[in-house]
């Protein structure tokens, strides 16, 4: 998995725009990665790891983040319309105020401690909420 800096990011992301192609992020390292108000529209980000990153107020309208880690990420005032994550990890992510419309969550998996955007039901959108463990 490429680890790339916010810079990389944004230049490859710039590139493809001008190219008028899907920016390819498919597989990257973005541990905590700093892409706050990003441009990151129709980008490839399926299977990245974006655990802790700060996405807030990025537009990722039309990405594909299928199979994606967002575990502890911040999503806050994310646009996510039209975007499919399938089977994406939402653990802690907080997701306030995101624009969610017509996102595709199928198998996606939270936990009690995700943060939703007011009025949001993510099980009606196909996501699954992780049991709790139980001490035994």
């Amino acid at each position: 998995m490429a680890t790339l800096t916010r810079e990389q990011v944004l230049e490859i992301v710039k590139t493809a725009h001008q190219e008028r192609k899907r920016p390819n992020l498919a597989e990257t390292d973005l541990v905590g990665a700093f892409l706050r108000k990003a441009d990151l529209r129709g980008a490839v980000l399926q299977r990245a790891n974006l655990r802790g990153a700060d996405l807030r107020q990025a537009n990722l309208r039309g990405a594909l983040l299928d199979q994606a880690d967002l575990r502890g990420a911040d999503l806050q005032q994310v646009v996510l319309s039209d975007t499919t994550m399938q089977q994406v990890l939402l653990h802690f992510a907080n997701l306030r105020k995101a624009d969610l419309a017509r996102t595709k969550l199928a198998g996606a998996i939270y936990n009690e401690g995700t943060v939703w955007p007011e009025d949001f039901d993510p099980a009606a959108a196909g996501a699954i909420l992780e049991a709790a463990e139980e001490d035994e």
